[in-house]
């Protein structure tokens, strides 16, 4: 996993990911009212167990108003795909991880450079000071133009 979280939910879907995807007679569909923040995060890594043993992983986003005709058509779209898998005999592991760890060395310091948004000049000042303590390059991107 590339996440450590102390999140109780977030643990249970990673587990549940992982028990779904050792198991023959399971699919993985997650059903939730949230797509940003550490839920987007969760989502990405709950797929990746899924999908590196083999398994499809269907996300559903819903609300309080959602029409469930297509909630329907996601689940039925899925169990075609899964009855359409087994009669072909196809496999969706993947060879390696959809995401290589690059880990950052000094070395990556001197041939690197950091490019920044301009967001909140106060708080770029601060860690662009910081940076320059640690040599490391940086650069804001140029402003946003406003459009007439």
């Amino acid at each position: 996993m590339r996440v450590v979280d102390q999140w109780t939910y977030h643990n249970r879907l990673y587990r549940a990911g992982n028990f779904t995807a050792t198991q023959d007679n399971l699919e993985f569909i997650q059903l939730t009212s949230f797509g940003c923040g550490l839920d987007a995060v969760t989502a990405d890594q709950v797929q990746e167990i899924v999908e590196s043993k083999g398994k499809m992983y269907t996300l559903i986003k819903i609300d309080e108003g959602s029409n469930l005709g297509a909630v329907r058509i996601r689940v039925r779209s899925l169990l075609a795909a899964v009855k359409e898998r087994k009669r072909h005999k196809l496999s969706l592991t993947r060879k390696s991880s959809a995401y290589e760890r690059i880990v950052f060395s000094k070395d990556m310091e001197k041939r690197y450079t950091i490019l920044a948004p301009q967001m909140s000049p106060i708080h770029f000042d601060l860690i662009g000071a910081l940076f320059r303590t640690q040599a490391i390059t940086w650069k804001f991107l140029p402003k946003s133009i406003k459009l007439p």
